[in-house]
């Protein structure tokens, strides 16, 4: 890969990350850890299968922040919404269940806006009604 290819890579990258924080309002700090949180708790809610299927639309940086730290041993983790809003809240470093879900709604419009329904169905077919309803 060529140095070009890195830096569209991260200017990417940073689109998602604004994109994020511009939902929330926020700074792009706050919206690169609603973003991660979002998708690590998601990617642990995920089969192996399921986790790939997403992540190969994912751009390159934001593959790699989503697979940061994964053990693919223990998948999926079962959780509903509670535990789940919960998950994101703490390694978000948010105050409330209500900022993370404001959160994961925010994550999720930019997954929708950038990803192919085909990519989030497949997602969501995977996932109780209570989490289903919340990423939809």
């Amino acid at each position: 890969m060529s140095h070009d290819v890195f830096a569209q890579a991260i200017v990417h990258a940073n689109s998602w990350v604004g994109a994020v924080a511009d939902e929330l309002d926020a700074d792009e700090d706050r919206g690169y850890r609603a973003l991660r949180a979002t998708l690590h708790v998601l990617r642990d809610r995920l089969t192996v299968e399921g986790a790939a299927h997403l992540s190969a639309q994912f751009p390159l940086v934001i593959r790699g922040t989503f697979y940061e730290g994964w053990d693919p041993s223990a998948v999926p983790q079962k959780m509903h919404t509670d535990e789940f809003l919960d998950r994101v809240r703490s390694e978000a470093n948010l105050q409330s269940a209500d900022e993370a879900h404001h959160a994961v709604r925010a994550v999720m419009s930019v997954m929708w806006e950038h990803l192919t329904p085909g990519a989030l169905a497949h997602v969501t077919a995977q996932l109780p009604a209570d989490l289903q309803a919340l990423i939809s």
